[in-house]
């Protein structure tokens, strides 16, 4: 009988033994698999934070690039209405120096067909008449 309680015995610590170590990987095993669950939880919390980082930056360039563009058409809008001013004035002033050219040169021709009229009446009475 001794040996059927020693038995028992030492049935019963290494049952206990093995209850108690599933137990402990149990509750290893749940604990491993909630800190996965958190750590997969950060990283997937890290990559969206950083994809909206990224997505942010993008947009912030391409704002940039916008405004920049809008500053340099509306440069070169103003250029080109000043040049285009520009050449209408000159035309404009070219225009009219080329009508003060004519009438200068029409009170010229005035003055030098007066000249000639006038010249040409004093030597007709000059001129003797027989």
């Amino acid at each position: 009988m001794e040996t059927l309680y020693f038995s028992l015995g030492i049935a019963s610590v290494v049952v206990t033994a093995i209850v108690v170590a599933a137990v402990w990987s149990i509750v290893k095993v749940s604990k491993l698999t909630t800190q996965m669950r958190n750590d997969k939880q950060y990283t997937d919390d890290g990559i969206r934070s950083v994809h909206h980082d990224i997505t942010m930056v993008q947009r912030t360039i391409e704002n940039g690039i916008e405004a920049r563009s809008r500053d340099t058409e509306s440069t070169f809008d103003a250029l080109q209405r000043d040049i285009n001013d520009r050449f209408d004035n000159m035309h404009r002033e070219l225009d009219n120096l080329n009508k003060e050219s004519l009438n200068r040169d029409e009170q010229l021709n005035r003055y030098i067909d007066s000249r000639i009229d006038k010249l040409s009446m004093n030597k007709k009475k000059e001129t003797p008449t027989a």
